[in-house]
């Protein structure tokens, strides 16, 4: 009896096997076929249950390996998936996952951009603070970037205000 007692004791305080990291690449490999094989085939709900399962592998990786480069790029991934399927307010919290958790990540001014485009016309109501504060980090953080790009982010921090049409009407306006 004692014996049985220690067995289920044990059995229920073992860890949960991890899997190894090349093996969830693979899946995440796999997933990504199937994805864009659905998305080739115009199929909808294969794209959907395809999309999830390539989020899941992705996530596994990223709770698995948090600190490591390619879940930044699993991070990337599961914004830009949420994003395609018109998950917004999942694309963006996952994205500023990343720029937490990833200060130094390669691509990280594609995903801020990415967040202001967000915020700028996709989540309703407008949040002029976050497109004000996303403007602010890209100006930051790009110091090297081509001027013309710095221009415009500077021109649409001073007008982040006014939504695009009102500033693209502005902008007729000047040229009349």
């Amino acid at each position: 009896m004692l014996l049985f007692a220690f067995v289920v004791t044990a059995s229920c305080t073992e860890e949960p096997e991890v899997r190894k990291g090349g093996a969830i690449k693979k899946d995440i490999a796999k997933a990504e076929t199937k994805v864009n094989d659905a998305a080739k085939a115009g199929n909808e709900d294969a794209y959907t249950k395809t999309s999830e399962e390539l989020i899941d592998y992705l996530l596994e990786y990223y709770h698995t390996y948090p600190k490591n480069k390619y879940s930044a790029e699993c991070l990337t991934k599961v914004h830009m998936v949420h994003s395609r399927m018109g998950n917004v307010e999942q694309s963006v919290a996952y994205a500023d996952t990343l720029l937490d958790q990833f200060p130094k990540y390669k691509n990280r001014a594609q995903i801020i951009e990415s967040q202001i485009q967000a915020y700028e016309m996709e989540i309703k109501p407008r949040n002029v603070e976050k497109i004000k504060k996303y403007l602010r980090m890209w100006l930051a953080e790009n110091k090297k970037a081509p001027k013309q790009k710095i221009e415009d982010m500077e021109y649409h921090l001073k007008f982040a205000a006014m939504s695009l049409e009102e500033r693209m009407m502005m902008n007729l306006e000047e040229l009349d």
